[in-house]
């Protein structure tokens, strides 16, 4: 048998290749049971193959098989056939044959007819038709009753009989990209469906009886024409998500509010008429499932309230335009408006008997230095009034800089331009060449405010487009409207959190509500408050143009722009004399969380960078030209349509942990962290901003201030931005002249997701490997970083320790990206490990009581929690379902451990990291003897014998879907349902990292109330 076997072997190696990538296995009589030949671009099947007769595994996918032959039918014992990824167009007769086949997967070819001879393999669990060209799919597939999974997705399927519901042992049902129209009702029957997906159809409804899937677990009905959704589906007890994104959807049954188990509701994209505040939505599932109960509880009331904005510049005539709109007399002699003035204008709904629509009007300063301090109120699904003054061109008011501002926060806001003193002179616009450049305007009108001219007709346009707006008529819990309608019967500027929620309660608010209820009004900018901050969370700012009258006060001050940005807090008591003194700390408190100042540590000062000096400090900085470069040099470009007011001084709050207080200006700042520079400074004429980072390995440092340039553009959603980084040919071709190219970051990742490996210099046609353009940038160059990593093992030095802390910081940034969309927020550092060292084996591994360790977060800093040790029993199913992930983690902490315990960097004792080693350990030992899955456990495997060997690629985090991650969640939760975590705190920084820190670290980001002298 063994010499017939070589025999065999040594054909299909000639067969195969020198280019093979495969191994095989024997079972323990010595017969090849296992076969493997993927991605050797092979055409057809030699008759050696088909001597196997007792394969049981043959996986022969990413090859270019056109057709099966028919002798495959000799290898009667094969259990597992996979053929996906080949150019097959048909299917013999004869497969029908192979009766012991448990998973057959021929995705990814192009079989345009499934035969119906396929429904003789009766013992098969696992079907793969997935990626074809099938039309229909034939009703004796019915007979496949051992069915547990059905892959149909992506072919052209029009509809689905309804024999399939005969399937009653199937859980898994995908298909997804098809032309379905409907599905019928009898689908109802799979009762012991866990997963049907749908998305991409042309689904126009759901039956009521989908009710009947009770153990579904996940329903996918994103990217069809649904304009509602039955109630019955409210009967999924089981159910954990929910995907609705891109149909047209204007309302979600409030039943479903009610899901016990409900995890994710997807319904944010695509759907624009939502009976759920667009701010609610995004808060994420629990507070929309907290909203649904809330209507169905308080009972719903609908509300014509909308969001008017007047902008422009400063004495266009924006206050007295909107004081005839209310038909009060023009004043001549009016105030310009200093911050934000909020009134109420109230309309007959056009459309809607008995409805008055009452617009909340904000009344903005137009003077420069409120701009900055206007985005944060400058909110979408508003309705704008841009003035400007017709006595003056449209390029003196800046009408193209407010209609970018606008079109920047709010690209869905509709804008209607008003033309002021239109009794004076003709306003001279070319009205259509704005109309092409921003499609949000939607008229244009000239009025004067001293002859009444053109009110009535800007009046009769505010209405009908304040009446289009998409949330006008939306219902509302009753007790929200009550709250909201004391709320604004009150005279103070400010109350505490008690008594906003005790008005709350009073009112009939539900205790679970009241939080989401203060954060839409946030969002709306009706209130301000800030639920998680420590300075600002005892207390609710009710009238919002009363803070930035205050915030004003100080960029208005003549001694903080003589200081040259510095704000001195002793000179507050007088900025604010006209305020509470206990109310100052509060005031500049959120000035920072506005990041329009920050506190230099050690000091009673603040820096105001939008009054910094323009001309940039002395600094010693090396030319990108010059050569040679003494260090490792990052840059990066940001190119932007338009450059937002307070882009830069928002920046240098952002990032003012790596700055001394002296090394910045209006425009720009340097920066330092662990020997590293760092620099970025804004050309608003060229309209770029440039980062650049030196050091010795700067991709660390580089990517926290690329991040917080990141995170201030997703403030600005209509904000175009392309991104540069300059071309190394220069280190290719051996020279010390930079050739001066720079390559768009977008089209070098476009490169890399089509499989190249290489970018052409445009100016040298020099081709430059993508991993070295993108080295740290971007986290596919992960597995070049851990390359570097074991290649400098044992020289704990600064490479070292940035390598180490950018690998912890992208899989940190990566794994709560993948988690937040599955709304399952926790620490992503853990590790498990046995309580007892030296007591594991493989044959305790399950029954052996291990140890949980939680990990601060901190980027640079990260270190395990000492209280956060967490005792697990029973560890089997958590080890098989979390190790895939923790293995990730090994990875990364094995540098980084012995890193810190030779350094003794951080907040712990040389002690614990002696323990936090061997626990990382004990990880890596659990990882090793992890049991084979069943289906290899009595294979013996032969990796090298035939061809190359298999080139093993571990699975990147990116592959992991969400329900995979969510893994660690679930265990965290299990361990700990109080969510304490060791004293871990979810914090927010300003790169826009979601970061579990300890106490002392998240002070960095949340310091609390500044003690201000008296």
């Amino acid at each position: 048998m063994r010499n017939q076997n070589e025999e065999i072997l040594k054909k299909i190696q000639v067969w195969a290749g020198r280019s093979l990538l495969g191994l095989y296995a024997l079972d323990r009589d010595g017969n090849i049971a296992y076969l493997k030949c993927e991605n050797c671009f092979l055409r057809t099947f030699p008759e050696q193959l088909f001597l196997l007769k007792d394969l049981q595994y043959l996986f022969l996918s990413h090859n270019k098989f056109t057709s099966l032959p028919k002798e495959i039918a000799h290898l009667i014992n094969l259990r597992r056939l996979d053929l996906s990824s080949n150019q097959l167009t048909e299917l013999p007769r004869e497969i029908a044959q192979l009766t012991n086949l448990t998973t057959l997967n021929l995705s990814s070819n192009q079989l345009a007819e499934i035969p119906k001879e396929i429904s003789q393999l009766i013992d098969l669990t696992e079907l793969d038709l997935s990626f074809n060209q099938s039309k229909e799919i034939p009703k004796e597939i019915a007979q496949l009753r051992n069915l547990t999974l059905l892959e149909l997705s992506r072919n052209q399927l029009k509809e689905i009989p309804k024999e399939m519901s005969q399937l009653k042992d199937l859980t898994t049902l995908n298909l997804n990209n098809n032309q379905l129209t409907q599905i019928p009702k009898e689908m109802g029957q799979l009762t012991n469906l866990t997963t049907l997906y749908l998305n991409n159809n042309r689904l126009t409804q759901i039956p009521k009886e989908i009710g009947q899937l009770t153990n579904l677990k996940g329903l996918y009905l994103s990217s069809n024409e649904l304009t509602e959704i039955p109630k019955e589906i409210a009967q999924l007890k089981n159910l954990t998500i929910l995907n609705l994104f891109f149909n047209q959807l204007t309302e979600i049954p409030k039943e479903i509010g009610n899901l016990p188990k409900l995890e994710v509701l997807r319904i944010r994209e695509g759907n624009y008429r939502l009976n759920i505040p667009p701010a609610t939505i995004e808060k994420g599932t629990k507070a929309i499932l907290r909203y649904l109960r809330e209507l169905k509880a308080a009972g719903e009331e609908k509300q014509y309230r909308a969001k008017v904005i007047f902008a422009g510049e400063g004495a266009v005539g924006k206050s007295c335009t909107l004081d005839r709109l209310k038909g009060k007399r023009f004043d001549k002699g009016k105030y310009t408006t200093h911050g934000i003035d909020i009134g109420v204008l109230e309309y007959a709904h056009p459309r809607e008997k008995n409805a008055t629509m009452k617009l909340n009007t904000w009344d903005f300063g137009g003077q420069y230095i409120y701009q900055a301090t206007h985005q944060f109120f400058l909110t979408n699904r508003s309705l704008y009034i841009l003035c400007w003054n017709a006595r003056k061109e449209p390029e003196q008011c800046r009408l193209d800089y407010w209609l970018r501002t606008i079109n920047s926060l709010a690209p869905d806001s509709p804008v209607i331009l008003v033309a002021t003193h239109a009794d004076e002179r003709a306003p001279d616009i070319n009205y259509q060449k704005y109309k092409e450049k921003f499609p949000q305007l939607i008229g244009s009108f000239a009025v004067s405010n001293k002859t009444d001219t053109g009110i009535k007709e800007l009046a009769a346009a505010i209405q009908n487009a304040a009446a289009a707006l998409p949330q006008m008529g939306m219902p509302a819990p009753v007790s929200w409207v009550k709250a909201l309608e004391e709320i604004r019967k009150i005279k103070e500027h400010h109350i505490s959190r008690a008594e906003f929620e005790k008005l709350c309660r009073d009112n009939g608010v539900g205790e679970q509500t009241i939080r989401d209820f203060a954060c839409l009004l946030h969002d709306l900018g009706d209130v301000i408050c800030y639920y998680d901050d420590i300075g600002l969370n005892d207390r609710v700012i009710l009238q919002p143009e009363w803070i930035t009258k205050a915030i004003s006060r100080v960029f208005e001050d003549k001694g903080v722009k003589n200081s040259k940005g510095v704000l001195d807090h002793k000179i507050l008591l007088s900025i604010w004399d006209e305020y509470n003194e206990n109310l100052h700390p509060v005031f500049l408190r959120l000035m920072e969380k506005f990041f329009l100042t920050y506190r230099i540590q050690g000091k009673e000062s603040s820096v105001v960078p939008q009054l910094l000096p323009f001309e940039p400090p002395a600094y010693p900085w090396p030319d990108i030209n010059a050569v040679p470069l003494p260090q490792t040099h990052l840059t990066m470009n940001f190119t932007m349509d338009f450059v937002p007011a307070g882009l830069m001084p928002s920046y240098i709050v952002r990032t003012h942990r790596f700055s001394d207080h002296y090394n910045h200006w209006r425009e720009g700042v340097f920066l330092t962290y662990e020997e590293h520079k760092g620099r970025a400074q804004l050309d608003a004429e060229q309209k770029q901003l440039s980062l650049e980072v030196q050091g010795i390995t700067p991709a660390f440092f580089f990517g926290i201030l690329r991040d917080a340039a990141e995170e201030i553009f997703r403030e600005f959603p209509g904000l175009k931005v392309n991104r540069f980084i300059p071309c190394i040919c220069h280190e290719i071709r051996n020279v010390r002249e930079h050739c001066g190219h720079f390559f768009s970051l977008e089209s070098i990742i476009r490169r890399l997701e089509s499989n190249k490996d290489d970018a052409e210099c445009d100016i040298t046609y020099t081709k430059v490997p993508i991993s070295r353009l993108l080295y740290g940038i971007h986290p596919s160059t992960n597995e070049q970083i851990l390359t570097d990593l074991k290649g400098i093992k044992g020289q704990l030095g600064k490479q070292h320790e940035q390598l180490t802390d950018l690998l912890i910081r992208n899989f940190v940034r990566l794994f709560n990206l993948e988690l937040s969309k599955m709304e399952a927020d926790c620490p992503s550092l853990i590790t498990i490990s046995p309580k007892q060292k030296g007591v594991l084996t493989k044959a305790n591994i399950f029954s052996t009581t291990y140890e949980v360790q939680c990990w601060c977060q901190m980027p640079g800093d990260s270190h395990p929690m000492e209280k956060g040790i967490y005792e697990l029993t029973q560890p089997k199913v958590w080890l098989q379902k979390a190790m895939p992930i923790l293995k990730h983690v090994i990875e990364i902490l094995k540098f980084y451990v012995p890193l810190i315990s030779a350094t003794a960097k951080g907040v712990l004792p040389q002690s614990s990291w002696d323990m936090a080693r061997i626990r990382l350990e004990g990880m890596a030992e659990i990882a090793d003897l992890m049991p084979r899955t069943e289906e290899s456990s009595d294979l013996i495997y032969k990796p090298d014998t035939i061809g190359r060997h298999l080139y093993h690629r571990e699975r990147t985090l990116q592959q992991f879907g969400g329900a995979e991650l969510r893994v660690i969640f679930e265990l965290l939760d299990h361990l700990d349902p109080s969510h304490y975590w060791g004293g871990l705190r979810k914090t927010p920084s300003p790169e826009g990292d979601i970061l579990w820190l300890c106490p002392k670290h998240y002070k960095i980001f949340d310091p609390g109330l500044p003690k201000l002298p008296k």
